[in-house]
């Protein structure tokens, strides 16, 4: 093969070339939403994750989003056993929902703001 078709082959003459494109797509995102559905609380409970890494829930804005969700949703609803339940076995506070909106938006911009960053550095890198 030439050189400079050797980086990039079509997926007809490599065999590995669909699971090496899956794995350099997939990787990074796994890193990212996993923690993200571990500690929103959609699978497991809070309690049931341990101690010593249970603070990253508070890095995770899915787990904001979701205390929102849950706010709107059944906050209205504070008479029913069963809602009370949900909302204590999530750790969601009624009182809270302000925090909970200032710290999503926060989270946003701030991986805003690291991206410009990098885009900024990569720019004068390249140029």
């Amino acid at each position: 093969h030439d050189q400079r078709t050797t980086a990039l082959r079509p997926p007809e003459t490599d065999d590995d070339y669909g699971i090496q494109l899956f794995l350099s797509q997939t990787s990074p995102f796994q890193l990212v939403f996993v923690p993200q559905l571990l500690f929103a609380g959609f699978f497991i409970r809070l309690e049931q994750i341990p101690v010593y890494i249970r603070w990253a829930q508070y890095l995770c804005s899915l787990k904001y989003a979701m205390n929102l969700m849950l706010l709107n949703e059944f906050g209205h609803e504070d008479d029913l056993d069963t809602v009370k339940a949900m909302l204590d076995q999530n750790d969601v506070y009624k009182e809270n929902w302000w925090v909970y909106l200032l710290v999503l938006l926060a989270l946003f911009a701030g991986f805003r703001m690291g991206a410009l960053a990098m885009l900024v550095r990569k720019a004068r890198v390249m140029f």
